[in-house]
């Protein structure tokens, strides 16, 4: 039942909503009481236009998208975690993103970290992809390969046959943290827009809070986080081939460079002034990258054959039906890595605050979106329908 605080919150931020046309799915999995506290929160509060499902089949975020994405019934489709926070028109500039351009088939935009205690802040930003939030600092619109599931829409026409990877996507460990490779909204982005040859749009006003735990600091947490972003990213690499204009990974080589030529120089720069905090962030550079490498390099001939099974797999298995994975030789064989790394927490400074636009003393609003479900929180919403969002909890 830890789960059901955060999603109250977050159902309230969704009631909060400057747009109110809205429909909300929260899908729950592996506890029917948190799914029953949630729909009893619900009548008590007297929120209309939300439902709650539960998922009895695969486990999984790509899972419970997808059991929300068969019951939305409007034109735009949005997901947010449950541990998320909505800015008060999120849904409203949702809309108005689509409303402006037809070319665009998705829409992302930036996700403030919401730390439990603010002395975490002193966490490079150009790795807020380990706790789901957003590195960006881009003012304006911009089209982008993909976005994060904590804040990312559709609309209906990219689910036309089309569908999360379940072999994809966390299986909602909570504080063990990720036994999985993840990028399931990189790899279905990346299908849609080859698809449909349309645009997937980075909004700045299309915001949202992400909670980060202080658990989420160990360093065992943060090292399988890097060690399955790099295997999920390496996957994508071998399943889709360059176009003319893009390469598949061409987000992540932006980031490597950044790193290289920004954060290090700005780190060693910071030896002399704040030296426990540059040193933290050098230990967590190095260990995030040394992590990703691994994963990306360790694709051994296991995977090797399912990346080929993947690609010759019939078009209904490409649309995420439940598809049987075989990662667990390759998640014990990295536990007895994982094993040998320091458990404790990475200490936050108390005397460190970061300045730039995540600080998240800004509130900026959010626009209308679609509906809920359980851990992710899809959303439709559409110019004469309702918006759905969905949610995925976990007990």
């Amino acid at each position: 039942m830890a789960r059901l605080r955060d999603t109250i919150e977050l159902l309230d931020s969704i009631q909060a909503q400057t747009y109110s046309y809205t429909e909300t799915i929260i899908v729950a999995e592996r506890s029917p009481e948190l799914a029953d506290s949630i729909r009893k929160y619900i009548v008590e509060k007297g929120y209309s236009h939300m439902q709650v499902l539960y998922n009895n089949g695969e486990w999984g975020v790509s899972s419970a998208r997808n059991l929300a994405i068969d019951q939305a019934k409007t034109d735009i489709i949005a997901f947010v975690d449950d541990d998320a926070l909505l800015f008060p028109d999120w849904a409203e500039e949702t809309a108005k993103t689509y409303a402006d351009d037809s070319s665009v088939i998705g829409v992302t935009g930036p996700i403030f970290p919401l730390w439990e205690q603010e002395s975490m802040s002193w966490f490079p930003r150009e790795f807020y992809w380990i706790f789901s939030c957003t590195y960006w600092d881009i003012p304006e619109k911009t089209e982008v390969r993909n976005g994060y599931g904590t804040n990312l829409s559709f609309r209906r026409e990219a689910f036309n046959g089309e569908r999360f990877k379940t072999s994809l996507g966390v299986k909602g460990r909570g504080e063990s943290g990720w036994m999985e490779p993840g990028a399931e909204e990189a790899e279905f982005s990346l299908r849609i827009r080859r698809k449909t040859s349309k645009r997937i749009i980075y909004n700045p006003l299309v915001r949202v809070k992400h909670k980060v735990y202080r658990y989420r600091f160990r360093v065992r947490f943060i090292a399988r986080r890097a060690y399955w972003e790099g295997k999920a990213k390496a996957m994508l690499n071998r399943w889709y081939s360059p176009t003319h204009s893009e390469a598949v990974l061409s987000t992540e080589y932006a980031l490597l460079r950044r790193i290289l030529f920004v954060l290090l120089p700005r780190t060693l720069a910071l030896l002399l002034r704040q030296p426990t905090v540059a040193l933290r962030q050098l230990y967590v550079t190095v260990m995030v990258l040394s992590c990703v490498a691994a994963g990306y390099l360790n694709l051994r001939r296991g995977d090797r054959g399912e990346i080929l099974r993947q690609r010759r797999r019939s078009r209904s298995d490409a649309i995420g039906r439940p598809v049987a994975d075989d990662h667990g030789h390759q998640g014990r064989a990295f536990n007895r890595h994982a094993r040998r790394l320091d458990r404790s927490v990475i200490q936050p400074s108390a005397g460190y605050a970061p300045a730039g636009p995540h600080d998240r003393k800004h509130n900026h609003s959010v626009s209308h979106l679609p509906s809920l479900s359980g851990r992710t929180i899809p959303v439709a919403m559409g110019a004469k329908r309702l918006p759905q969002f969905a949610a995925d909890c976990d007990a």
